[in-house]
Parts: structure tokens; sequence; C-alpha cells
């Protein structure tokens, strides 16, 4: 029962603290700890109870690999989770706490808006990029969490992402070029039966409202939490299809539909959200394994293709769960802490690089938020959460790259035309500020 008043406790201390920093204006200050908060209590203590009394099945019990978790283990890892996000929250609080934190509080954030037109042509050119390389090198299958290594391909078919990720960010779908740009996109996602590309635009309306401060009372809150679960469902609905096409299970559209919806708050956790299953994967198979801290290089070295390095060694996930659950090419989540502790082989080291991370996290919101890097800060950060995996941060770069090279060519051509300078004189606005 400690453990479950412990992490009672915080999370409404968390979440109380965030409220209150939304109320005054001050989202940005409380975003990481926000949505780890959201994190802990919905991906790993929600489903832990459900796991615990029988109404979700344990992806662990299915391999053979352990047991359904017992009221008393719960409780257990309630408290671990009440020290984790404590550590979280007093991270993110010290990033804020300091002089510059201080002073970035007080800048007041505008409009989201694209005043030289600069934006619009990025997005355009990323969009056109993005749809030639889907077509040029097509995707081999759905997207999986061991599909690193694609090399060039991925980068520009992650063009098409970003590119609408922009349009999103700064509401360009106001237009009727960008409106069916984005539509077309969304679609083709849809279609494609892939989930990735649809939280990155998530993450850019949220991204996009928070830089409008729109998000700045309890109803706002709400929308937000309303959206969040439709698109859980809708996630939820596209990997059973995806699931019921890869495995040749022979139901209809209809059925699986009606599958998802027989039980819309429990099919998440039946669908993928296995955060829970990779912490008890993590903490049992770190009691096993050396420490592999040099497994963080493959944030860098999953950009590096197989045709150029045959041997490369798979992912700490992939790797792990074809050894001890017989998985194929995809990987177990292993939850964040689970990740570090298999890391560094000590849950205090583990601790500290959490807060590392999520305190780095916060650095990053506090430099970006008035930009649309704060999109892929805000992707990362969720994606981290849920999965736990330097695929996730790998996943960030990817979608910082194709940003960067076609800002940079658009802003170079703007230059060398001259066409920046005349409507930064008409505007008086400098480019560099937006």
């Amino acid at each position: 029962m400690i453990g479950f008043a412990a992490f009672a406790v915080v999370a409404m201390v968390a979440t109380v603290h965030g409220l209150r920093a939304i109320t005054r204006r001050d989202a940005m200050t409380v975003l990481v700890s926000l949505v780890c908060t959201a994190v802990y209590v919905l991906a790993l203590f929600v489903p832990a109870l459900l796991q615990a009394s029988g109404l979700v099945e344990s992806k662990l019990v299915r391999a053979g690999f352990a047991y359904a978790p017992t009221t008393d283990e719960v409780g257990t890892l309630a408290l671990r989770w009440a020290v984790e996000l404590a550590v979280i929250v007093l991270a993110e609080a010290l990033v804020w706490r300091t002089r510059a934190g201080a002073a970035a509080r007080l800048r007041q954030l505008g409009p989201a808006e694209d005043v030289d037109g600069t934006w619009r042509r990025v997005a355009l050119l990323m969009v056109l990029v993005g749809l030639a390389a889907n077509v040029a090198f097509p995707a081999a299958g759905v997207e999986d969490r061991g599909a690193g290594g694609d090399g060039i391909g991925v980068l520009l078919r992650t063009f098409l992402i970003v590119g609408l990720a922009v349009v999103v960010y700064f509401r360009l779908y106001r237009e009727r070029l960008h409106a069916v740009l984005l539509v077309g996109g969304v679609a083709f996602m849809v279609l494609s039966n892939v989930r990735s590309p649809l939280l990155v635009l998530a993450c850019a309306a949220l991204a996009s409202a928070l830089r409008r401060g729109r998000i700045s009372s309890a109803r706002s809150v709400a929308v937000v939490v309303v959206v969040g679960i439709v698109f859980a469902l809708t996630a939820s609905l596209m990997s059973n299809l995806r699931a019921n096409t890869a495995r040749d299970y022979g139901f209809t559209t209809g059925e699986v539909v009606g599958q998802t919806l027989e039980n819309p708050w429990v099919a998440p956790y039946g669908a993928g959200l296995d955060t829970l299953d990779g912490y008890r994967f993590s903490v049992r198979v770190a009691e096993l394994e050396p420490p592999r801290p040099s497994e963080f290089l493959n944030v860098v070295l999953t950009f590096v293709p197989r045709a150029v390095w045959p041997d490369k060694p798979s992912s700490l996930a992939v790797d792990l769960s074809r050894r001890y659950l017989a998985y194929g090419a995809s990987g177990q989540f292993l939850s964040p802490v689970g990740y570090l502790l298999l890391l560094t082989g000590s849950y205090p080291l583990a601790l500290l690089a959490l807060a590392l991370l999520t305190g780095f996290a916060a650095l990053l919101v506090r430099v970006g938020m008035e930009r649309f890097w704060l999109t892929i800060v805000v992707t990362v950060v969720v994606r981290f959460m849920i999965g736990g995996s330097s695929f996730d941060l790998y996943y960030g770069l990817t979608l910082a790259v194709p940003v960067a090279a076609a800002s940079w060519y658009v802003r170079r051509v703007e230059q060398r035309t001259g066409r920046s300078s005349r409507l930064d004189r008409l505007r008086g606005a400098p480019l560099g500020s937006r």
C-alpha cells in the first residue's frame, strides 16, 4: 500500500503543479513533467492494474517469460515509479530555476506565423522531396522498431513527415495548396498503416498551441486529453489492422474495427502500448545481462546502412527480444528506466541518467520554445517515455536533419535572389527571428 500511496501523491502533486503553471501561462515550464506524468499513469500504472486483475494479458506471459503481475509486485513497482517521477519533476524544475530559465519565462510568446513565407517554401520543398522519395525508395514494409539502417531512403522519406509537420505548426493549412497537401499526406500515412508520422503531426499541433498560448486553462487541457484518447484509439485500430494483415488472421476490416471498439478503454493496451511489459522485462533481464553503455551510440550508428556495415549489431531491444522472447525483427519496448538500467547496470545510475536526459529535454524546450524545433523535442519526449530505446532518439535526428537541410537550402536561395531581404525590409522583421 505504501507504493500505491506514494505514486498517487507524486502523480497528483505533479499534475496539480502542472495545471497551476498552465493557468499562469507557463505551460512550457512543465511540459516534460506533464508528458512523463501522463505516461507513468496511463502506460505503466493503469496497465499494471489491468494486468493484475486479468483484464489485459501481458506479452511476457504469452511468451512464457513471466507471470502476470501480482498486487504486491504492482505496489513495489509503484514505489519505484514514484521515485522516478519525482526525479523527472525536480530535474525540469532545476532547469527553469536558473537565471537563464527565469529570463526565458519572461519572454512573450507570439503566434507561430510564417511572416515572410520562408516556411511555406520549406514545407512545399520537403513534401515534394518526401513524395518523390516514397515513390523512388518505397519502404520495405510497415514501420517497426528494428527498421534502422535503411540509409538515405529513410531520411528522404522523412521529408514528407516533417514537411506536413511544418504545415501543421505554422497552420499553413489555411491556404488551399497546403490544405490539400496535408489531407493527402495524412491519407497516405493512414493507408500505409504507419502510426509514428501521425504522432509527429499531433506533436506539431500541440507545439503550435503551446507557442500561441492556447493551452492556458483547464478546458484547453481537457481538449488535449480528448484528442489524446482519440489518437490512442486510432493508433490501436491501425495496430490491429496491421497485425491482421501481417499475421493473416483473416478478419474483415469491419470485424477488426468492432473488436477494437468493443472495449475502447482497454484496446490500446492490447494493441502495442506495452511500456509496462518493457519495464518488467528490462528489470529481469538486467540481472542476467552485463551493462551495455555502448548501445547509446546506436542513436547515430542506426543511420549506417547494412549495405555498408553488414555485421552491424542489432539494437538492444531487438537483440534481447529475439533471445528472450523469440521475437523476429521487431523489439519489445524497454521503457525509459528499463533501457537506462540495461545501459548502466545500476538502478541509481539509471535514475541519474533519467535526470540528465529529462533535464536536457527541458533545456531544449526552454531554448526552442519559440521555434519549430519544439515539435521535434515534444515528439522525442513522447516516444522515448513510451518506448525507451536509442531508436526513439535516432528518430528525432531523422526529423531534425530534413528540416535543417531544407530550411538551409531555401534560405540560401532567398539570399542569392534577394527575395528574403526585400521582404524583411518591407515587413521590418529579421528572418532569423522566426
